[in-house]
């Protein structure tokens, strides 16, 4: 393929479902430095990005808490075109999967637990 969309299907042969973080840090709270940058909510967005202006089929999904913020961590599920269907299902089973390590106490990842709790 050409542009954009070309190469991130390329790149994705044999891939059904593509899971990366949804932005590259933890949420900022709301009245933070961080968040009040001009800049700071393009920055946010640059893991979402690519797959948007590639028109590809994602959604994003909260995981857990930080480690050390306790704020929310989220993943980004992208499939490929026509993978809307195979999306929602995958969104579904990790939804669930994230929901019952919660329930027993744990979580998905190093963000699992209370805030400041190692993983």
């Amino acid at each position: 393929g050409s542009g954009a969309s070309g190469h991130i299907l390329d790149t994705g042969r044999g891939v059904d479902i593509l899971l990366t973080p949804t932005a590259p840090t933890c949420a900022p709270l709301l009245h933070s430095p961080e968040c009040a940058a001009v800049t700071a909510g393009y920055a946010a967005d640059v893991m979402t990005v690519p797959a948007s202006l590639a028109g590809l089929p994602a959604m994003s999904l909260p995981v857990g808490l930080g480690r050390d913020s306790g704020l929310p961590v989220g993943v980004q599920l992208v499939a490929g075109y026509g993978g809307e269907v195979d999306l929602l299902h995958f969104g579904a089973a990790l939804e669930a999967a994230v929901a019952e390590a919660g329930r027993k106490g744990g979580g998905a990842g190093p963000w699992g637990g209370a805030p400041g709790a190692g993983g």
